[in-house]
C-alpha cells in the first residue's frame, strides 16, 4: 500500500524478500520499507512472488523472486529490499506492465478467483462474450471434473471446475456455462481435444501445432521441466494456452489424454507420450515422468496406428495387423501401465512397462478402445462389446460384480434385441456406449444420476436410456458425470453437477440428460437475429466508448461492485455462522447416538463372553458337522454376530477359542455369509483374526518350526483362507513383523519356505516323492516339486508353505 505522502507499506508472505524488508521472514501487519525512505513512490504492483514500484523521480526499483532475470538486475539472483533497474536508470517511467503467466508458472500461483469489482472492470474492457456459439458440435470431451466441445469453425468452448486453471481462461474459477478459450486459439481451427485431472490438451486440423494448458506437475504439459525447481513451491500453471513446442515438426493424427499423461500418434506412424510415468503408463520400460513428448521406441513407424486410449493409470491402442496369404487383414489391442484389478487385460495385475498385445482380443478385429479408472473396453467390427479389469458398482455389464482378468463378452448385449455398439467410454465406475441405432446403452454406478436413467439405483447390466427421438453418435464418460453429442450436434450432460462440469448453469446433479443451450445450434438459439443484431450494436457502442477513454464509468462499477461484495460477504458470514450452529446440534445429537450405541455394543458383547459354552455348542452342532442344516437357514443369528465382529474384530479370537479345532468351518460361514471370496468384508475379518491370534501364537513359540511344526488354530485358518486364492500380499504384512520377531530373538536362519517346507517334512517324517529330492530342492528354489505324495500326507502347516511356493519361487520373509 502507498499513503498520500507516498511511503510504502507492506505486509504478508516474505518468501523470496519480496516485502522489501532485509529477511525472507513474514509480516503480520503493515510495516514501512525502511530502504525506500526519505523516496517518494507514486505507484506499485504485486505479483505472486515479487514487488514493483516506480519512485517520483521515475525510477523503476523491483525485489523478490529473481531467476531468469525477472527482476530486471540482469543477474538470476533474489533481491530482498527494493533495487533500482540501472539499465532505464535517467528514464522515466510512465507506465509499465507485468507479464505474470512466466512468473506465476513456475511458483504455482495463477490468478485467484475474481471479486465482482474485477469481474466489472474486465468486462468493461473485454471483447463481446463468445459463449453463445451458434455452430454446430463436432467434438466433445470430458475429464474427471470438466469438459470441452469443438465447434464446426474450430472454436474451443469448456466448462465445469477451474481448478489448477484447467480452463485456460485466465483463472482457476469455477464455470457453469460453456465458455469458448480466446487468446491465441481465436484464429486456430482446433479438430482435437482431450481433458485430464488438472489440465487439457488440444491441436489444430492440419495436426501441426499442440496446445496445452492447466498444471505442469509431472511433466503432463509437455513443456520441458524448470530450470529451477524450488521443492518449496507448488506445482506451476498455465492460465492460457501455451504452444507445445517437442512436436512441431510432427503432424499428429491421434490424441487421447489421460489423468496425468498424454498419447499422440503422427503421420509417420509414430507414437509419442509425455507426463507423469508411474506404473510405466508412458511405455518407455520405466516409471520416470517425462517433462518432453518422447518416443515410445516399439513403434518403428510402419504399422498404422488406428486408436489410442488414456485411463487414470495405464493407456492402448490400436495398430493395423497386415494381412497374411489367405487371411484378412486385422488389428492388435495393446495396452501398458498399472495392472491392479487386471486393467490391462493381462490376465495379471503386474505392471507392464511397455506395450504388450492383449491376446484374448488377437484376431478379432478391434475398432473402438477405452481407458477408465479400473476398467477398460474394446468394440469390435461386428459392434460386440468386450470388457475388463475391476467389477465394483457393475461396471464391466456381466450381471454380477465379479473381477474380469481378460476381456469377456458382454453377451447382455447379444440377446433378442441384440445391440450392435459402435462407440464406448469408461468412467471412473460406469460406462457408456451409443449403438448403431443411436441408443444410448449405459451400465455400472449410478450415485449422481450418471447413467442418465432418471436415478441413482446402479445397473449390473446395460440398460437404455430412455430419449425418444434423439440419435446420440458420441458418448463421454467423466469421473461422476457423462457429455453425449446427438446426430443434430446438440450435446448433452447428465450426472454430478458440483463444480458446474454439466454446463447447464447450476450445480444440481442431474439424473437425466439435459442440452446445454448455450452450445445448442444456431436455429436452437432463444434469441432470433434481430435481437442479436442489437446486442451487437450495443456492445460495439460500448467498445467505442470505452476506447475513447471513459474510465469514470469503469470506476463506477468497480465501486457498485465492491459494495455488492461486501454486502455478500457479511451476508455469507450469516450464513456461514448459522449453518455452524446447526451442525453443532447435529453433532450433539449424533454424540449422544453413538454413545446409546456404544452401551449396547458393550452389553452385546459382555452377553457373548458370557455365553461362549453356548456359542461354541451352536457352532459345533450348525457349522461344523457336514451332515448339518445349511448355514443359509441361520443366516440371521450369524448376520447378527459377525455385524458384532465386524465392529470389534479382536473377538475374533474369542470366537476361535470356542471353536479351535474348525478354523475351516469358520472361513466357509465367511464365505457363506457375504458369498463373493472378494468380498472385503470377509477379508478384513479374516485379516484382523491373524492380526490378533499372531501375537498370541508368536509368544508361545521358540523357534519358526514350532509354530509352523504344530497343528495351532492360527496355521489352520492361515491354511483355509491360502485354498482361495486370497490376497497374500496383505497376508504377508501380516505375518512378517511377528515372524521376524521371532528369528531375531532365536537362532536366526534362512527364511526360506522351501526349506521350511523341507523342515517339516523331516519333522512329521514324511520325504519327497523321486520326482525331486529333498537336495535338489534346497540346491534349486526353481526346481518343480512333485506334491502328489506330501499332498495325501501333508499337515495344514506343510500347505502354508507349499501354497507360498506355489504363489512365487522365492522367500518371502
Amino acid at each position: 500500500a502507498l499513503t498520500e505522502n507516498g511511503v510504502l507499506f507492506t505486509w504478508g508472505g516474505g518468501i523470496y524478500g519480496k516485502l522489501g524488508h532485509p529477511t525472507t521472514d513474514n509480516v503480520g501487519y503493515p510495516t514501512p520499507v525502511k530502504s525506500l525512505s526519505g523516496k517518494r513512490m507514486i505507484n506499485v504492483v504485486c505479483t505472486a512472488i515479487s514487488t514493483i514500484v516506480v519512485s517520483e523521480t521515475g525510477d523503476l526499483l523491483t525485489c523478490g523472486y529473481g531467476s531468469k532475470g525477472a527482476l530486471g538486475h540482469g543477474e538470476q539472483t533474489h533481491e530482498e529490499q527494493p533495487k533500482r533497474v540501472e539499465s532505464i536508470r535517467g528514464s522515466r517511467i510512465a507506465m509499465y506492465a507485468v507479464l505474470l503467466d512466466e512468473m506465476r508458472a513456475r511458483a504455482g500461483q495463477m490468478a485467484g478467483a475474481k471479486t465482482k469489482a474485477q469481474a466489472a472492470a474486465e468486462n468493461a474492457l473485454q471483447t463481446p462474450d463468445m459463449s453463445q456459439t451458434g455452430s454446430a458440435i463436432q467434438v466433445v470431451a470430458s475429464g474427471p471434473m470438466h469438459s470441452a466441445a469443438l465447434s464446426e469453425q474450430g472454436q474451443v468452448f469448456v466448462w465445469g471446475s477451474g481448478q489448477c486453471n484447467k480452463l485456460g481462461l485466465g483463472d482457476d474459477c469455477d464455470v457453469l456455462v460453456p465458455k469458448r478459450v480466446g487468446g491465441i486459439l481465436e484464429r486456430k481451427l482446433i479438430t482435437m481435444v482431450g481433458c485430464g485431472d488438472k489440465h487439457t490438451v488440444v491441436v489444430t486440423g492440419d495436426g501441426n501445432e499442440v496446445f496445452v494448458w492447466g498444471c505442469e506437475a509431472d511433466g503432463r504439459l509437455g513443456l520441458g521441466m524448470p530450470d529451477m525447481m524450488d521443492p518449496d513451491m507448488p506445482p506451476g500453471e498455465f492460465s492460457f494456452p501455451e504452444l507445445l513446442g517437442g512436436l512441431k515438426s510432427e503432424r499428429i493424427t491421434e490424441l487421447a489424454v489421460g489423468d496425468a499423461h498424454n498419447l499422440v500418434a503422427t503421420e509417420n506412424m509414430e507414437v509419442w507420450s509425455w507426463g507423469c510415468g508411474s506404473h510405466g503408463r508412458l511405455g518407455h520400460d520405466n516409471t520416470n515422468d517425462v517433462w518432453d513428448p518422447k518416443k515410445i521406441r516399439c513403434f518403428k513407424g510402419d504399422i498404422p496406428i488406428k486408436k489410442l486410449a488414456a485411463g487414470a493409470k495405464h493407456s492402448m491402442l490400436i495398430q493395423a495387423v497386415p494381412a497374411r496369404l489367405g487371411t484378412g487383414s486385422t488389428n492388435q489391442v495393446l495396452s501398458w501401465g498399472s495392472g491392479w484389478w487386471f486393467r490391462l487385460g493381462h490376465a495379471s495385475p503386474e505392471n507392464c512397462l511397455k506395450p504388450k498385445e492383449i491376446s484374448y482380443l488377437s484376431g478379432k478385429l478391434i475398432v473402438e478402445i477405452s481407458a477408465g479408472t479400473a476398467h477398460s473396453a474394446a468394440v469390435s467390427s461386428t459392434g460386440d462389446v468386450y470388457t475388463w479389469g475391476y467389477g465394483g458398482n457393475g461396471r464391466l455389464g456381466h450381471d454380477d460384480y465379479h473381477n474380469q482378468e481378460e476381456p469377456c463378452l458382454v453377451k447382455t448385449l447379444r440377446g433378442v434385441d441384440r445391440k450392435v455398439v459402435v462407440k464406448i467410454s469408461c468412467g471412473d465406475a460406469h460406462t457408456a456406449a451409443v449403438t448403431d441405432d443411436g441408443k444410448l446403452v449405459v451400465w455400472g454406478k449410478a450415485k449422481y444420476g450418471q447413467l442418465g436413467v432418471g436415478d441413482t439405483n446402479e445397473c449390473q447390466r446395460p440398460v437404455t436410456v430412455n430419449m425418444a427421438g434423439v440419435q446420440f453418435v458420441n458418448v463421454v464418460c467423466g469421473s461422476n458425470h457423462t457429455v453425449g453429442l446427438t446426430s443434430l450436434s446438440e450435446p448433452y450432460t447428465w450426472g454430478m453437477g458440483g463444480s458446474g462440469r454439466l454446463g447447464t448453469d447450476s450445480l444440481n446433479d442431474c439424473l437425466e440428460p439435459h442440452a446445454i443451450q448455450q452450445l445448442l445450434p444456431k436455429k436452437h438459439c432463444l434469441a432470433d437475429e434481430q435481437a442479436d443484431e442489437e446486442e451487437a450494436c450495443l456492445e460495439d457502442l460500448e467498445n467505442r466508448k470505452i476506447a475513447q477513454g471513459m474510465t469514470l464509468e469503469v470506476l463506477q462499477s468497480m465501486l457498485k461492485a465492491e459494495a455488492a461484495d461486501t454486502e455478500d460477504l457479511v451476508k455469507a458470514d450469516k450464513d456461514g455462522l448459522r449453518k455452524l450452529k446447526h451442525q453443532n446440534e447435529v453433532e450433539k445429537h449424533n454424540n449422544a447416538t453413538l454413545e446409546r450405541e456404544i452401551r449396547q455394543l458393550d452389553k452385546k458383547i459382555k452377553t457373548l463372553i458370557k455365553n461362549k459354552k453356548e456359542v461354541q455348542n451352536r457352532f459345533r452342532s450348525h457349522l461344523l458337522s457336514a451332515q448339518s442344516s445349511p448355514i443359509s437357514t441361520l443366516r440371521e443369528d450369524y448376520e447378527n454376530l459377525f455385524y458384532l465382529l465386524q465392529n470389534n474384530p479382536r473377538y475374533l479370537a474369542l470366537l476361535t477359542g470356542a471353536v479351535p479345532e474348525e478354523p475351516d468351518a469358520i472361513v466357509r460361514a465367511f464365505t457363506s455369509l457375504y458369498g463373493n471370496p472378494y468380498d472385503p468384508r470377509e477379508e478384513h475379518l479374516m485379516l484382523e483374526y491373524f492380526t490378533a491370534a499372531m501375537v498370541d501364537e508368536f509368544k508361545k513359540a521358540d523357534t519358526l518350526l514350532s509354530v509352523l511344526g504344530g497343528a495351532s488354530s492360527m496355521v489352520q485358518a492361515i491354511t483355509a483362507y491360502l485354498r482361495r486364492e486370497s490376497n497374500i500380499e496383505r497376508l504377508v504384512l501380516i505375518i512378517g513383523p511377528p515372524m521376524s520377531n521371532l528369528v531375531a530373538s532365536t537362532t536366526p536362519f534362512e527364511l526360506n519356505p522351501i526349506k521350511v517346507y523341507q523342515q517339516c517334512c523331516v519333522a512329521k517324517n514324511i520325504l519327497p516323492d523321486s520326482a525331486a529330492t529333498t537336495a535338489q530342492v534346497l540346491r534349486d528354489p526353481d526346481v518343480a516339486v512333485s506334491y502328489t505324495h506330501l499332498r495325501a500326507h501333508e499337515t495344514p502347516e506343510h500347505l502354508v508353505c507349499r501354497l507360498l511356493l506355489e504363489k512365487k519361487k522365492k522367500s518371502y520373509f
